[in-house]
């Protein structure tokens, strides 16, 4: 009796052991002779490995519960977005706001944000005070060499540097910077402090006021400038909330570089010409 209740207890455990084998296998009985019967997968929860972005897949996976040697892998769809109005920077899924400026014939496309990538193993682009939520709000800052990709100088229109840009679009000359101040206000001229168009271009929050007056712009554009402050080499940082320095594509000559510029006591939009290139200014890229 004990011999046979033995046997008993073994073939139990047999069946047991292929149950926990088998519980997770996907072969199933076609129905013919001598095939195994069917086994239906017993999984967790899906966990996601790699989260997707606009120009990414990402990844997922769940592991059989009663074997965690069996686990399924799935593609997780791109995330949708209206490319009408956003740009899909495909180096790290950010989206950007873009907005048409000028006439049919010489329209420009512009994003309506400050670039935010952040360029792998290079120290030179940085959050204002080395704090990400600055990312966020306007983008980060970067020297001219960086904003240029190693690109040499160039006066065109347009450009043809794509420089820190995404793929398709590409920092702006200095003549490009020209074209948007003169579609803006007509009157103004090359290089020069263009009056009242800083107003129109400038967001409609934001920036600083000054004697009583709001620093805000009207944004009759949509080009939403905001005042993101610059920065130095030696780490330091200054002027948020007043005035937001872009680079441009174009030298002046062999050590300097024109920029265009917005404050918040000012309805003008200003070039200047930085004669340090480290010094850490905002990007502005146009569609190619």
């Amino acid at each position: 009796m004990r011999t046979q209740f033995s046997k008993i207890v073994l073939a139990a455990g047999i069946v047991l052991a292929m149950a926990l084998t088998f519980s997770c296998s996907s072969d199933k009985d076609d129905g013919n002779p001598g095939t195994s019967p069917s086994h239906e997968h017993v999984w967790g929860d899906w966990e996601v490995v790699t989260a997707p972005t606009c120009g990414t897949k990402g990844e997922r996976k769940r592991t059989c519960t009663s074997d965690p040697s069996h686990v399924e892998m799935e593609d997780i769809d791109k995330l949708p977005y209206d490319n009408t109005t956003l740009l899909c920077d495909a180096r790290d899924g950010k989206l950007y706001k873009f907005v048409s400026i000028g006439t049919e014939a010489t329209a420009q496309t512009w994003m309506a944000e400050n670039l935010n990538y952040d360029v792998p193993d290079n120290a030179t682009d940085v959050c204002y005070d080395n704090n990400p939520a600055n990312c966020v709000t306007y983008g980060r800052l970067y020297n001219w060499e960086t904003a240029m990709g190693g690109s040499a100088s160039s006066s065109k229109n347009p450009s043809e540097v794509q420089g820190v840009c995404p793929s398709g679009w590409h920092l702006p000359s200095d003549a490009e910077w020209n074209a948007l101040t003169k579609f803006v206000n007509p009157s103004c001229s090359d290089n020069s402090n263009c009056g009242g168009a800083g107003t129109k271009l400038k967001s409609t929050n934001g920036w600083n006021s000054y004697e009583g007056k709001s620093g805000n712009g009207t944004d009759e554009f949509g080009f939403s400038a905001l005042p993101g402050g610059n920065g130095r080499s030696d780490g330091s940082f200054g002027r948020v909330g007043e005035t937001t320095p872009w680079w441009s594509s174009t030298e002046y000559d062999a050590s300097s570089v024109y920029g265009w510029n917005m404050y918040y006591n000012s309805a003008d939009v200003s070039m200047f010409k930085e004669g340090d290139k480290t010094r850490l200014y905002s990007v502005r890229c146009v569609q190619d």
